[in-house]
């Protein structure tokens, strides 16, 4: 279980496609900018530095599609244990969480009690390396899928699991904030 502190780098977030500018943040406590360690290619684009003292968040996009929701991003830390990515509708109980558990990159779409895909990769990827994760779920035809890449030093581990429409309630989180690196305690 995350205790909900990432100690790493966020780089190049996407959400449904679009791209995330890392400093469009409300809030981003205990984090600061950091190209250190990092390749050119990072300099053209923003990194976020988190100590594990603080989260950034923002609100929902503006072109939410309640039938698609996508992730992509780079990271690297040494946590085995850490929140990367949460977006939760407190009301229902539904959210979707992108996390690390001992090492292991972990994909949680719960639609509510009952009710979700959980996918976990077989590798660890806490090794202060870059890792590219694109993480997603998307509503086609009645049925719920969830897919989840992961791409490290050029080899990828790939996870897609399926739920029927009728097992699972809408995922509403039209109203949700994003968090990222962490979220507050409650």
């Amino acid at each position: 279980q995350s205790d909900g502190r990432f100690f790493g780098v966020l780089y190049q977030l996407h959400v449904n496609k679009q791209m995330v500018g890392l400093w469009d943040f409300v809030t981003n406590f205990g984090c600061r900018e950091t190209h250190s360690g990092v390749g050119d290619l990072v300099e053209e684009h923003s990194c976020h530095y988190f100590s594990g003292k603080g989260y950034a968040t923002q609100s929902q996009l503006r072109n939410y599609d309640p039938r698609y929701y996508a992730v992509s991003m780079e990271f690297r830390t040494f946590d085995q244990n850490a929140l990367l990515v949460l977006v939760s509708n407190s009301a229902t109980g539904q959210y979707f969480a992108l996390q690390l558990r001992s090492g292991r990159v972990n994909f949680i779409i719960n639609y509510g009690p009952g009710s979700r895909i959980e996918l976990t990769s077989k590798n660890t990827y806490n090794s202060g390396a870059w890792v590219k994760i694109e993480a997603g779920r998307a509503d086609r035809s009645g049925q719920e899928t969830g897919v989840l890449r992961i791409t490290f030093n050029g080899l990828r581990e790939d996870f897609v699991d399926s739920l029927p429409g009728q097992a699972t309630r809408k995922l509403d989180l039209q109203d949700s904030r994003l968090y990222f690196g962490g979220a507050p305690p409650d």
